[in-house]
């Protein structure tokens, strides 16, 4: 049995991160009926169901397969990890700052159905994205020999 670099195992991650946004994209929605604002929340259980088997086999394959991190490895996943945390912090902030805003002002109106399932889709697709980054940096200090 072959098995996987450690950078292999961080794209596989980011790509079933991709799961969170398409689960989230395809249950929620909002429409509009004149000045109304109405919130579908179509729960499907057979995609719920799918997507979790399919994560649950890549996780148990990514166990099975995964090579030890040398010590060069794990620096670079150190460094790639502190870069995307600091990431995800200022886009945190950028979200839910106007989430809050909008939440406390408008509290009573329609908007904030709206709003609240918009920034929903805006962090699950900024979590795919910070998983994305996580595996570009990591690859980008692996190729460079970056780290100290």
């Amino acid at each position: 049995m072959k098995k996987l670099k450690v950078g292999s195992c961080l794209w596989l991650q980011a790509l079933l991160s991709a799961l969170l946004p398409v689960f989230y994209f395809c249950s929620f929605s909002v429409s509009r009926q004149g000045d109304a604002v109405a919130a579908k929340v179509s729960f499907n259980l057979f995609l719920f169901l799918g997507l979790v088997l399919l994560a649950m086999l890549a996780a148990a394959a990514l166990r099975r397969r995964q090579e030890k991190c040398d010590e060069y490895a794990r620096r670079a996943l150190q460094t790639a990890d502190s870069l995307c945390f600091r990431a995800a912090l200022v886009f945190l902030s950028v979200i839910l700052l106007p989430a809050l805003l909008l939440s406390t002002l408008f509290a009573p109106a329609p908007v904030t159905t709206y709003a609240v399932i918009g920034f929903g889709k805006l962090m699950v697709s900024g979590i795919f994205a910070l998983f994305l980054l996580r595996a570009a940096l990591f690859s980008w200090i692996d190729r460079k020999g970056l780290v100290r």
